[in-house]
């Protein structure tokens, strides 16, 4: 918002007689920015490029003083206000979104390992998405750190809530960035008290939308049947075509899409799968790595089943046909020669819609949910246990149950049942 709306906002609130802490908070940041604004002297028109000029101090440069510009007046005072103002803006007069900014900026500092930058730049770009769902144009944005207080963060927290429906995952997302910048705030000084550490996060769980249960992210059986038809129906008419053969090997070993499409043929040996690798993709860029790590750091081998190989036995007979010269399992056509982990999901994603297949009760489902059925086949069979399916899928055991397990097959507990 400019500072001649926020002015407009201001008298209209006086000549109502509804002056709000938000209200003083303006008319203090108002007379703030007109003491930045008469230590300059502003020239009156453009110079000969068309863009306005001025010098200010700059203790950084050699000489003492750099040269600011932009295409308007209003700009340029807007452009000396912030520089004057410093990275902190000047200590006190730092914004919420002045803070989040900095926190932001921080995270790519000293990262020199590719792998490790790729991730943190993935991290930041989420990062400043979520803060323009929840944080972007609002007033608290752009209040002042120093003025926010502890019913102001709770204020924002109710408005996200009731202006959009809100799960676990995304209530997490929206307080890590206020924690975060908070937090920033504090250590650095910038504030006095953290008022976000006095938030009782329990007030809001009335607020949150319940989870969906794993239950409702698998695909029934039918579903299952008709999937998998479609996928080997692809593979006939398109052998060459392999986000068809990645989509269905996926969800024969319910694994990870960023795990299946590094694979080689060299991973797959004595009976078993190496996975420990996966596809990272900049999700601005667009540009893709694979590291030497899995999602959580855990390297591990999934064994190969009968169904497994006779897949795998498919495969190759495609390969040697049409890839003979790849080390992939899933060749594609980016620089890499390796299929991107995207273009699977996005087959899949449309291979759902052409057999008419709707979520259930809004459950998001997708290649992941074959992952839930294979954890709780481990789970629910003799001698397994959420601990063997961690080992085998890749999660914590406390994560497999929770997340991934779908409950017990009804007709083995009834045979158990009978029988005792």
């Amino acid at each position: 918002m400019s500072a001649d709306s926020r002015l407009k906002d201001f008298l209209s609130s006086l000549k109502n007689d509804k002056i709000t802490m938000d209200d003083v908070r303006l008319v203090r940041d108002m007379a703030r920015r007109t003491e930045i604004l008469e230590k300059h002297n502003f020239p009156t028109k453009p110079s000969s490029d068309g863009y306005y000029h001025i010098q200010i101090k700059d203790e950084t440069k050699r000489s003492g003083r750099r040269q600011i510009k932009a295409k308007t007046l209003e700009d340029l005072q807007e452009k000396v206000i912030k520089a004057d103002r410093g990275p902190y803006g000047g200590g006190c007069e730092a914004t919420f979104e002045d803070i989040f900014t900095i926190v932001e900026s921080k995270k790519l500092e000293h990262v020199v390992d590719p792998e490790k930058r790729l991730s943190r730049e993935n991290t930041v770009h989420r990062d400043k998405c979520e803060f323009k769902r929840y944080f972007g144009g609002t007033k608290f944005a752009d209040a002042l750190i120093t003025d926010i207080t502890k019913k102001d963060i709770e204020k924002i927290i109710w408005d996200n809530l009731q202006s959009r429906p809100m799960r676990e995952k995304a209530f997490r997302s929206m307080c890590g960035i206020l924690n975060q910048v908070f937090a920033h705030a504090y250590n650095e000084h910038l504030i006095q008290d953290n008022p976000y550490s006095r938030i009782d996060h329990k007030a809001f769980r009335d607020g949150i939308m319940p989870d969906s249960k794993p239950v409702e992210k698998v695909y029934y059986k039918e579903e299952q049947k008709k999937l998998m038809d479609a996928m080997h129906q692809d593979q006939r008419n398109r052998p060459w075509y392999m986000p068809a053969w990645a989509a269905e090997f996926q969800a024969l070993i319910g694994g990870r899409g960023a795990e299946i499409t590094p694979l080689e043929w060299s991973d797959i040996r004595d009976g078993k799968i190496m996975i420990y690798k996966q596809q990272l993709i900049n999700e601005e860029s667009r540009v893709c790595m694979v590291v030497k790590h899995t999602k959580n750091h855990r390297d591990r081998v999934f064994p190969v089943t009968r169904e497994i190989q006779e897949f795998l036995n498919r495969l190759k007979a495609v390969h040697d046909e049409y890839y003979s010269d790849s080390v992939y399992l899933f060749p594609g056509e980016s620089e890499s020669g390796r299929l991107s982990y995207t273009v699977v999901g996005s087959y899949f994603a449309k291979l759902v819609r052409k057999n008419g297949i709707s979520s259930r009760d809004g459950a998001k489902r997708g290649l992941h949910s074959f992952r839930r059925d294979g954890i709780t086949k481990v789970i629910n069979s003799a001698g397994g246990s959420p601990a063997i399916a961690a080992e085998i899928y890749g999660n914590s055991p406390s994560v497999a149950f929770k997340n991934y397990y779908t409950g017990v097959n009804i007709d083995e507990a009834r045979t158990i049942l009978e029988s005792s």
